[in-house]
């Protein structure tokens, strides 16, 4: 903001000195210095227009990274074997995602972010879902084999 009030400051400044100084000038410049005093506000309109541009452009959220990064748990959430394991949420994340694009597509930027992030929560729920359906299954094995060996052998109990 300051930078903002000091160039138009300065220009404001400039066209004061100008235009100050026509009694010490020819009539030739004097026409010169009403031309560029004339242009100075469209300068004044031109300038916070610029500035406005640029500052929408530069508080505007990335909601493409958004839709990647979840497209990227989703993968995750399938190499752990969600689509099986936790289909429910693993759907449910594929879903939103869709929708979640098709809403990027049209411009509703906003509700598409709000879409991804809700679908990369459920990518990521199913992806633990599914890492613990396997952890479960496996310990089940374990102390099964366990349970198996030590009706086998009854001096498995007594080793360190």
């Amino acid at each position: 903001m300051f930078k903002t009030a000091s160039l138009l400051d300065l220009l404001s400044n400039r066209a004061f000195a100008k235009a100050s100084s026509f009694s010490t000038l020819s009539p030739h410049t004097s026409k010169e210095i009403l031309k560029s005093a004339n242009k100075m506000p469209f300068l004044y309109l031109l300038f916070p227009v610029f500035l406005s541009l640029i500052s929408a452009c530069a508080n505007t959220p990335l909601y493409t990274n958004d839709i990647a990064d979840t497209k990227s748990y989703i993968k995750k959430a399938r190499a752990a074997g969600a689509a099986e394991l936790a289909a429910v949420e693993f759907n449910r994340a594929v879903r939103k995602i869709e929708h979640a694009e098709k809403l990027f597509a049209s411009g509703n930027l906003q509700e598409a972010q709000k879409l991804a992030l809700e679908a990369q929560l459920d990518a990521q729920t199913a992806q633990a879902k599914a890492e613990s359906v396997r952890s479960t299954s496996a310990f089940t094995e374990v102390h099964a084999e366990t349970v198996t060996l030590r009706s086998q052998d009854p001096t498995i109990d007594s080793l360190p």
